[in-house]
């Protein structure tokens, strides 16, 4: 810390310097403050829907709140709807699944299981005639 301090003097930088700067930030950031709206000011805006005022509203406000347009579905029904429609779909899509692959019969399986059976005992024929070469002489007789 002490180099850092005397690496300052040398170079002539004074506190003067530091509180200039920020004392320019202090007086931006005092302006931007003055400019930007309070809470109060933005919260009046929300007034005209809360409380007793709520019964009171015009059309030519409400249309004014909404963009000049009047939703033909609310948007609650409409995510009920959609929510609805998904999982109805998810249950049909699951059902047809299970229905197309589904076997109408499983002679599949038993001839898949003759088809292994035969296998098998080739492989065991392979298994006799290989040690049946093995025990054999070699050579004339």
């Amino acid at each position: 810390m002490t180099r850092l301090f005397s690496l300052a003097r040398a170079s002539r930088l004074h506190g003067s310097h530091f509180r200039r700067y920020f004392s320019f930030v202090d007086e931006r950031r005092l302006k931007l403050a003055e400019q930007r709206p309070s809470v109060r000011e933005l919260d009046v805006d929300k007034e005209i829907l809360t409380g007793e005022r709520r019964r009171e509203i015009r059309r030519a406000d409400f249309l004014k709140f909404t963009g000049g347009k009047r939703p033909l579905i609310s948007s609650h029904l409409k995510g009920n709807i959609i929510a609805i429609f998904l999982g109805s779909w998810c249950i049909v899509a699951g059902i047809l699944c299970l229905k197309m692959f589904k076997p109408e019969s499983y002679e599949w399986l038993e001839n898949e299981r003759k088809r292994i059976e035969a296998a098998k005992e080739k492989l065991e024929l392979i298994k006799q005639l290989e040690s049946n070469a093995k025990n054999a002489p070699v050579g004339p007789v």
